[in-house]
C-alpha cells in the first residue's frame, strides 16, 4: 500500500512479505533524493499507525523507529 499526500512527491509505503513481516518505507521526495527510509514491523497494527501518524505528520512514533537508509 502507498500513501501520499495531494501535490506531494513525499509518501509512506508498506509490503506485506508474510503474515507478520511488514517492510515500511518513508521517502522525502527531494527531487535529488537518491535515498529512502525503511524497516520492517512485525504487528499490522503498528504499520497502520505508522503510516497515520504519518499521515498526520506527528513523527513521535516514527522517530523512535529503527529506520535504515537504502538507496534508489
Amino acid at each position: 500500500m502507498t500513501v501520499s499526500r495531494a501535490n506531494a512527491a513525499t509518501f509512506i509505503q508498506t509490503y506485506r512479505n508474510s503474515d507478520t513481516d511488514y517492510q515500511v518505507e518513508v521517502h522525502s521526495g527531494a527531487a535529488d533524493a537518491e535515498y529512502f527510509s525503511t524497516t520492517t514491523v512485525h504487528d499490522v497494527n503498528v504499520v497502520g499507525q505508522l503510516i497515520w501518524d504519518w499521515l498526520e505528520n506527528d513523527w513521535q512514533r516514527l522517530d523512535a523507529i529503527v529506520w535504515e537508509q537504502q538507496s534508489l
